[in-house]
């Protein structure tokens, strides 16, 4: 049977429902978004992780497929590759590795191993360097072959695995661009290259909008792959055990090592017969190359962790502090009743317990809501992200365990924070509450102790931040401390300011507010400081949802701007044009200069030399301008006087040397030396030249060669055009032209962040009606609370309509200055965000953006929200008769 109190909560809770909608939408907003945080960053780490395993994945050893001396520069003699005897060394390896009583299986693959001497270098990727076309549009692709379990297979969203010679699987984004769907037919070559092999499409490969260069691929069989190049494109050789244990992404690498060390033994002695034809066979635990990967990523993806769980702590904190303003706002609504139920009977701890429950059912229904809602856009966010293919199968990525702890601990908040209100209406005594004082009028007294604290709390907050940011951040742990030392500080020392301006802001607003000089802007500014308590609450309120929003905007602008920075230093040419042949023709160099995608862009010319007198030492010299123009970081021009070379170049030993420049269409055998035009140049060593190549100043070239023909076309591309697209149009000024430069990169990764930003910025919507909530509530309370005071004022003859003036004043003065405030705190807290999330690693370092145009329309979104929060209860209060209020109890 149930209970007095009980039954007198379920009549509550029907009847007065719309006194917990308030609470109902700022715990289900926060939770809600708290739950999309966590999506967004569990399936970022699914999809990289899933993305770094599946190169290995099933394996337990890579071996890899190269030339000698591919990666050792030292090497004093490398032979001449023989590709007539490639194939045979490779089935060899392939058969005596089969042949291994722990193997079950070898399989081809066109992935690279990438060895530069550490375990930080390792990497095991195909490379980007296949042409796929369908009328005039064009892509780039990796091309990889069918796989099956254990090793990892795609995820189709059309169609199936290629299985005929001429069939083809193509990425999702690739058939986007090419405008390609199952049945039709494309054309495949290599860069640079003039023939094409036409291939039908079979699948559609999903891919996510997070793309990377690793997701460009596309499939076809061996079959299909040596009709588009004659040698293959097989480059490592995937082992699988038979012992599951030994697979990765499960095993360690110390488990593979005796595999490994076993097959390098086995495979020694057919290396010996390779490596006199130009190649060579190294095996590597598979293991190696994930754990190499995830070190490089783990900084990234914690640092995108804290980024993204930092906003949704902050919409947590300001959505407690809304829940208690509302459970303040309804406790003060039902003081009479309360004290009714105090003068028929009921005890202080009854009516404690009736608004205890009340807040507590209210606050875990609502935590419910907001979870079951955040799941469900979750799913929803993994699906347009592209990171599940189906909605269901998004349903079963999520962080299900993290979602159940944002319902339990948003439920918990509620009931803390739901627990001094009921004791402070458990404690009013019915002759008080039943009394006609104003309910809520404070006395002055004096904030001195307040202050003396919070100046001590902002100290050891601000010294706190000091020391965590001096931390290390090298390792995950150190991360994790550091990160949780500054967040912990960083919110003593915003505590500490609230308490602080709880004190000043109506001082500061009330001096603010000498601008408005009419009689009622006078009663404004002085109903400010009248009870400064009052002025505090609604200043405090909107100072906290200002923070978050502005911390959010700056933040994210920051961030974005950081990685803008530091991939504009790794890639400061966006696009560098060349041909196979000599040297691009008249027509192509002009309208490459003129290229429609490009923003600006420069051509750098080209010769033979002969070096040091000797005919037998031609090398191809490029005339180098200054790239200030289109590079998109700082590059230092050749100076005169200077050869630029890489460290492969046999000339690189030398001090300097003597350049002879060849004039265009000339037989270097037919010509005297001593005609030619020569300089004396300094070797500097510079492994961004193409190796066999050497760079030189544009104006030392000219001077001697003034009709040189242009070699390269330098281009900076107009941000935000798709990279495909100006694949496509380049390649219709000829199908010669190949393209190197870093805008590929770029482009991948800033369509990815552009990808997040957008989601974040749909999180600052949401924290927008937060803040708005919060405001409307503190607002709607301090016009309550003041219905004597405004019946008064009506008595002594203001009219309506100045009742409704003085209101909207007021709300405006507060609003303004408490945003601005608010404003200048969340600029503070993103710096010190951005310094403790780990970029100072990237090239550029950390930058700084503030987004004017988003904090601008923050202040006037803010003001007018503020103002027609306290316009609405204010024209009802003006409705009221002068008697009626002043016989409000």
């Amino acid at each position: 049977m149930a209970s007095p109190i009980n039954k007198l909560i379920g009549a509550n809770l029907r009847q007065h429902a719309s006194r917990y909608v308030s609470t109902a939408i700022a715990v289900t907003i926060a939770s809600t978004f708290v739950v999309l945080a966590l999506t967004l960053m569990g399936g970022i780490s699914q999809q990289y992780m899933s993305g770094l395993e599946d190169g290995t994945r099933g394996t337990a050893v890579i071996i890899r497929d190269g030339l000698v001396g591919e990666y050792d520069s030292s090497a004093d003699e490398v032979p001449t590759p023989d590709p007539s005897k490639h194939d045979t060394y490779r089935n060899e390896v392939i058969q005596a590795v089969k042949a291994l009583p722990e193997v079950a299986d070898v399989v081809p693959s066109t992935a690279t191993v990438q060895d530069q001497g550490s375990e930080d270098s390792l990497g095991y990727s195909s490379s980007l360097s296949m042409q796929i076309t369908k009328g005039d549009n064009q892509t780039l692709s990796s091309l990889v072959y069918p796989q099956s379990a254990p090793l990892a297979t795609p995820q189709y969203s059309q169609g199936s695995t290629p299985r005929a010679k001429n069939e083809i699987a193509i990425n999702a984004n690739a058939a986007d661009s090419l405008g390609a769907h199952i049945g039709d037919t494309v054309s495949v070559r290599s860069m640079g290259t003039d023939k094409g092999t036409e291939f039908k499409v079979s699948g559609i490969i999903a891919t996510s909008r997070l793309t990377s260069t690793e997701s460009r691929v596309a499939v076809v069989t061996q079959e299909g792959a040596l009709s588009v190049n004659p040698y293959g494109l097989t480059s490592s050789l995937k082992v699988i055990p038979r012992q599951s244990s030994l697979e990765s992404p499960r095993a360690s690498a110390d488990s593979q090592k005796e595999l490994t060390d076993k097959i390098n033994q086995t495979i020694s002695f057919i290396n010996d017969e390779a490596k006199a034809s130009g190649y060579e066979f190294s095996a590597y635990a598979s293991q190696r190359f994930v754990d190499a990967g995830r070190k490089t990523g783990q900084t990234q993806l914690t640092t995108m962790t804290g980024a993204t769980m930092m906003f949704p702590l902050i919409a947590a904190f300001v959505a407690a502090i809304i829940v208690g303003t509302t459970f303040q706002v309804i406790a003060l609504q039902r003081r009479r009743e309360l004290a009714l139920l105090r003068a028929v009977g009921a005890q202080s701890k009854q009516v404690r317990t009736l608004i205890f429950r009340e807040t507590s059912l209210a606050g875990i229904i609502s935590a419910f809501i907001g979870s079951a809602i955040g799941s469900l856009l979750g799913g929803a966010l993994l699906l347009y992200l592209g990171i599940a293919a189906t909605y269901p199968l998004a349903m079963t990525m999520l962080p299900w365990g993290a979602i159940l702890a944002t319902w339990i601990v948003a439920s918990l908040i509620t009931i803390v924070v739901g627990v001094t209100p009921a004791r402070r209406a458990s404690a009013v005594s019915p002759l008080a509450a039943l009394s006609p004082v104003q309910s809520v009028q404070e006395e002055r007294r004096s904030h001195r102790i307040r202050v003396i604290i919070a100046i001590i709390l902002l100290v050891l907050g601000i010294a706190g931040i000091a020391y965590g940011l001096s931390l290390p951040a090298e390792e995950q742990s150190q991360i994790y401390v550091r990160f949780g030392l500054v967040f912990v500080s960083t919110l003593v020392s915003w505590i500490a300011a609230m308490m602080i301006f709880s004190v000043a802001l109506p001082h500061i607003i009330y001096y603010a507010g000498a601008i408005i000089r009419t009689p009622v802007g006078r009663l404004a500014r002085g109903n400010v400081l009248r009870n400064p308590s009052r002025t505090a609450s609604t200043g405090i309120a909107v100072i906290i949802g200002v923070v978050l929003m502005s911390t959010i905007s700056v933040g994210v602008a920051s961030v974005q701007a950081t990685i803008d920075s530091h991939l504009s230093k790794v890639y400061p040419i966006d696009i560098e044009v060349t041909t196979q042949d000599d040297a691009l023709s008249t027509k192509q160099a002009n309208a490459l200069l003129k290229f429609k995608h490009a923003e600006k862009a420069q051509a750098a010319y080209t010769t033979k030399a002969i070096v040091n007198g000797s005919a037998q030492d031609m090398i191809a010299v490029i005339g180098v301008p200054d790239l200030s123009d289109v590079a998109r970081s700082k590059v230092n021009p050749i100076e005169s006087g200077t050869a630029h070379m890489s460290s492969g170049t046999d000339l690189i030993s030398q001090k300097s040397i003597n350049v002879c420049y060849l004039p265009q269409d000339v037989d270097p055998t037919a010509v005297n030396v001593k005609n030619l035009t020569c300089q004396d140049l300094k070797v500097v060593k510079d492994d961004s030249v193409t190796a066999g190549a050497i760079e030189v100043n544009i104006n030392d070239f000219t001077a001697a060669v003034p009709d040189a023909r242009t070699g390269a076309v330098y281009m900076r591309i107009k941000d935000g055009t798709p990279f495909d697209q100006v694949l496509t149009d380049l390649q219709k000024m000829g199908s010669n032209l190949i393209m190197n430069g870093g805008y590929i990169e770029r482009n991948i990764y800033m369509t990815a962040l552009q990808v997040i930003v957008t989601v974040f910025m749909v999180l600052l919507g949401v924290s927008v009606i937060i803040s708005l909530v919060g405001v409307a509530n503190t607002l709607g309370l301090s016009v309550a609370e003041r219905t004597q005071e405004n019946g008064l004022l009506r008595a002594l003859g203001l009219s309506r309509g100045q009742m409704r003036r003085l209101l909207v004043l007021e709300s405006f003065l507060t609003s303004v200055v408490s945003t601005l405030v608010g404003i200048a705190l969340g600029i503070v807290f993103a710096i010190i965000g951005m310094h403790t999330l780990p970029l100072g690693s990237l090239s550029a370092g950390i930058q700084i953006a503030l987004p004017y145009d988003q904090l601008g329309m923050l202040l006037a979104v803010i003001v007018l929200a503020s103002m027609l929060a306290a316009w609405l209860p204010g024209r009802q209060a003006s409705k009221v008769s002068p008697v009626e209020a002043l016989a409000h109890e």
